[in-house]
């Protein structure tokens, strides 16, 4: 790409011209290998996401409902799918502190210093 600036810009130019849709009818039509990338909010809402069971519904602490994505396979005895949405930020450091040893003394200085954060609610 970067030796060839002039190529490049000519072949986006060419392909902004038409939909992800239409490009993908004409590369079928030639029987060019292609596939559209997708961005994440629109692959949550993909036919075939949604066909194979590769949507989630999570709960998250602070923004809510959401719907994400599960990784590209499934196997039959491990499941892939997330369990639940990541934790806020913070959430669990007074936990995780405390089961290598911390004491709360030390924790609270940690929280004074800048070096612990324990997340929004703790403000």
């Amino acid at each position: 790409r970067t030796v060839n600036t002039a190529l490049q810009l000519e072949v986006e130019g060419i392909l902004q011209g038409k939909t992800t849709e239409e490009w993908m009818i004409l590369f079928d039509k030639h029987s060019v290998p292609a596939g559209p990338v997708r961005y994440v909010e629109e692959l949550a809402e993909d036919e075939q996401v949604l066909a194979n069971s590769y949507a989630v519904d999570l709960d998250h602490d602070l923004t809510g409902p959401q719907r994400m994505t599960a990784p590209p396979l499934q196997m039959s005895g491990t499941p892939t799918a997330p369990q639940g949405a990541a934790p806020p930020l913070g959430r669990d450091t007074r936990k995780w502190l405390r089961e290598v040893g911390m004491t709360d003394e030390q924790i609270e200085a940690m929280v004074a210093d800048g070096a612990a954060y324990m997340g929004l609610a703790a403000e």
